[in-house]
């Protein structure tokens, strides 16, 4: 990954398949999202059907499995409801 994060698609894309990442990610090549829900990056952002923000990651704390555990447990509840 570049050192300031995905610039397009394909190496988003890149990343995503390095670190294994099997829960949808959104391209924000825009940077539409960025501006409504983030201030610093990176940050990882679950939201919910109804756009409610469940999960709220910000800042770099090393993308391991921890982290990544986090994110699956909270998706996977969310899709439970």
């Amino acid at each position: 990954m570049p050192e300031h994060g995905p610039v397009n698609t394909n190496s988003c894309r890149q990343w995503i398949d390095a670190y294994g990442i099997t829960f949808p990610v959104l391209a924000d090549s825009n940077k539409e999202i960025y501006h409504m829900y983030a201030r610093s990056l990176p940050t990882n952002i679950v939201i919910d059907r109804e756009m409610v923000i469940q999960m709220k990651l910000v800042g770099w704390p090393g993308f391991n499995n921890t982290v990544k555990n986090q994110i699956l447990s909270k998706i996977e509840e969310l899709i439970g409801q």
